[in-house]
């Protein structure tokens, strides 16, 4: 369903941000392995999320229980089936998490998917698990199992990847160990991983290029922490001429999307923490340089507050935004350019030439959440309404975007 957005309003006031949707989804593959019931505190239920769920009831792992934003989760079950079908709807994370774990949890895993999901790369983890002795029919289905030693793979493509590996690992009962051929792309998603785990009674070394990984896992009752990807579209709302206060975050996360606020802060905003929040506020904005290598999810939003700044903003090292639910820079690219901002697009990123009065238009999400937000937030620069093609999407990782846009003082129809 459209939405039709009022232009020029700035977003002020507070918000308790939602939890975070990578830390949920490495809690629930958790406690779906651990042999016993755990409890998840402050979960929310987005598209992605569910699909993390749907997965691991299908494999036989757990069943899981949602209500009042807590789960309870009665994992570690052997009820393995002799065939699996997987229905990752669109998480991208789902399906790599879940890739390496069910050759070792079912006789045959099917891989199911909606919107580009299917299209999305899966080498070099298809060659490596074939390697290993596993059987992958086209699409996506999965027969035999493997095990342990050394598992050599490239962190260039995609972290989740690893945090799959790192996931699985601990069920072979024999020393693993993964080995990076290259530097990895958003370290911060696999800090994430090892955090969780350690949670749950799995322990993990990252020594240089070599993570090795041990343990059992154990049920826990954990909390998801607060959300910094989805924080940024409210930071950046404050920048570019807001106020928002925004509450629940850790300054010390794992979440490589916390880097908001020191990005913001280069480019001018007005940043500052007391009693319990952060609040963001306009300031005059610069263009600045921006490595999108370990923050791909922030570079949507970060285009907007590039599109308010004076000057010129380069953001590099996003190649990998062309494989993301759409093409996310050739998405920024045509939507800023609608609204009337100068963008340049790079193979591997965007040149933006900002400080632009921006006009009204139409947007075109592609079906996907962050474009939707972002030009949401994008919004108070424009001098007339925009109409965003497909509000829905956002529920992808934000059920309640829109009531937390109205609330800060938005107007959506």
């Amino acid at each position: 369903m459209s939405k039709t957005l009022a232009g020029g309003r700035f977003l002020t006031g507070k918000i308790e941000i939602q939890p975070s949707k990578s830390a949920a989804h490495r809690a629930v593959i958790c406690a779906a392995l651990a042999k016993g019931r755990s409890e998840i505190e402050n979960i929310a239920l987005s598209d992605d999320i569910r699909a993390t769920i749907g997965c691991a009831e299908a494999l036989g792992l757990a069943r899981v229980s949602v209500s009042g934003g807590r789960a309870v989760v009665d994992g570690g079950r052997e009820e393995k089936p002799r065939k699996a079908v997987l229905d990752c709807g669109e998480s991208g994370s789902t399906m790599r998490f879940f890739l390496p774990i069910a050759p070792l949890t079912a006789g045959k895993a099917e891989f199911t998917g909606r919107g580009r999901l299917m299209e999305r790369p899966m080498e070099p983890l298809r060659s490596l698990l074939i390697e290993k002795g596993v059987r992958w029919e086209n699409p996506c289905t999965l027969s035999g199992t493997y095990c342990g030693g050394t598992f050599p793979i490239s962190g260039a493509v995609s972290s989740q990847f690893i945090s799959g590996l790192m996931f699985a690992l601990p069920l072979l009962r024999e020393r693993c160990e993964i080995r990076l051929t290259t530097e990895p792309e958003s370290r911060g998603y696999i800090e994430m991983t090892r955090q969780m785990q350690e949670k749950f009674g799995i322990s993990s070394v990252w020594r240089e290029n070599t993570i090795s990984v041990s343990g059992r896992y154990v049920p826990q009752k954990v909390t998801v922490e607060a959300d910094w990807s989805h924080a940024a579209f409210y930071a950046v709302a404050g920048a570019i001429g807001g106020r928002v206060t925004m509450t629940g975050l850790d300054e010390n996360s794992a979440q490589g999307d916390k880097e908001i606020l020191a990005i913001l802060k280069r480019m001018g905003a007005r940043v500052e923490t007391k009693d319990g929040g952060i609040t963001v506020r306009g300031g005059y904005l610069r263009g600045t340089e921006i490595d999108g290598s370990q923050i791909p999810d922030i570079i949507p939003i970060l285009a907007v507050a590039a599109a308010a700044a004076d000057g010129t903003t380069r953001i590099y090292g996003a190649g990998r935004l062309r494989m993301k639910e759409c093409d996310r820079l050739a998405a920024m690219a045509e939507n800023l350019f609608t609204l009337g901002a100068g963008v340049e697009e790079l193979q591997d990123g965007l040149v933006i030439h900002g400080g632009r009065k921006l006009t009204g238009g139409r947007i075109k999400t592609r079906g996907d959440h962050r474009i939707a937000m972002a030009m949401a937030v994008a919004s108070a620069l424009t001098k007339e309404e925009i109409v965003i093609d497909d509000g829905d999407c956002v529920k992808k990782s934000a059920p309640a975007f829109w009531e937390e846009y109205e609330s800060l003082g938005g107007h959506a129809v």
